[in-house]
């Protein structure tokens, strides 16, 4: 995985914090980089809420573990973190233990903010906390809203068919047709291998 621009990175400081310039570059100074595999956890519900975390590449779901009268872990998906949005700041804000575990569902790149750095930001940008606490209201909002729990913003579907038959171009062609109704629409075939 290739690490994120620093473009890329002004924009995130600027977008969810509102710095810019110098006070955008002493934020991603204090920002660390984290890769995480897919299928790797971020963090675990009942861990110290440590830091928070942006999502620069990849996706993240959000599970809450219950333990049942069996020793087997319940599990049930609360939502999806979609790059550009955060994880982990009520955690970081309240001090108290993560209410949720969070796992990559695919190669992801995260950048983290720790609570240290967070405090000293916090005295230096008060609109720091600020931005924080209207993230923590708006994903409030949105898990009390009668909407799905899980959107996404899909860019790219890739068919793999088990199997050779017509059902496959078909399908192709039918899904192309709906799509393209939405937007840009592209079908690119792979080439049988040479004999």
């Amino acid at each position: 995985m290739t690490e994120p621009s620093d473009e890329r990175l002004e924009e995130i400081a600027g977008r969810y914090f509102g710095l810019a310039g110098d006070d955008a570059r002493d934020l991603l100074r204090a920002l660390q980089t984290r890769q995480l595999r897919g299928g790797e956890w971020l963090m675990r519900q009942g861990d110290p809420a440590e830091a928070l975390y942006f999502l620069v590449r990849g996706r993240l779901q959000v599970w809450r573990e219950t333990a049942g009268d069996s020793p087997d872990v319940q599990r049930r998906m609360l939502g999806e973190i979609a790059p550009g949005e955060s994880v982990g700041e009520l955690g970081l804000l309240t001090g108290s233990p993560r209410s949720a575990s969070v796992r990559a569902i695919r190669d992801s790149v995260v950048l983290e903010l720790d609570r240290a750095a967070f405090e000293r930001f916090a005295v230096s940008h008060p609109t720091l906390v600020v931005q924080l606490a209207g993230s923590i209201a708006r994903r409030l909002e949105g898990a009390t809203s009668r909407s799905p729990a899980v959107t996404r913003d899909l860019s790219t579907i890739a068919i793999v068919p088990l199997d050779e038959g017509p059902w496959v171009d078909d399908l192709c062609a039918r899904l192309f047709t709906g799509l393209s109704e939405r937007g840009p629409t592209a079908v690119f075939h792979a080439q049988p291998p040479a004999s």
